[in-house]
C-alpha cells in the first residue's frame, strides 16, 4: 500500500472529503491531491503531522505503507568545506 492509498483509506474511514482535508490541514488543494495520488517522492514531516491530526490518528498510522515517502525532519547541515583546486 502506498502513502497515498493509506491516506485515502484513512480519510474515507474518517468520513472526510478531500475538500475537508485540505481545509483542515491548510494544505493547498493540488498539494493534498498529489499526496493522495502518490505523485510526491517525499511528504514533508510537518504535512504528515497535519494530515494525521486532521484524521484523528497518530503519524504512525502511515507506517503500514509498503514504502514511506515521508521526508525526514531536517537536521543541521554539515559545515561547508573549502573549494579545492
Amino acid at each position: 500500500m502506498t502513502f497515498g492509498e493509506r491516506l485515502k483509506e484513512l480519510r474515507e474511514a474518517a468520513g472526510l472529503t478531500q475538500a475537508a482535508m485540505w481545509d483542515a490541514t491548510g494544505l493547498p488543494r493540488k498539494t493534498y491531491l498529489n499526496y493522495e495520488q502518490s505523485r510526491v517522492v517525499a511528504v514533508p514531516y510537518p504535512a504528515v503531522v497535519a494530515l494525521a491530526k486532521a484524521l484523528g490518528v497518530d503519524c504512525t498510522a502511515f507506517a503500514a505503507c509498503d514504502y514511506s515517502p515521508i521526508a525526514e525532519v531536517p537536521t543541521a547541515k554539515p559545515a561547508k568545506k573549502g573549494k579545492t583546486k
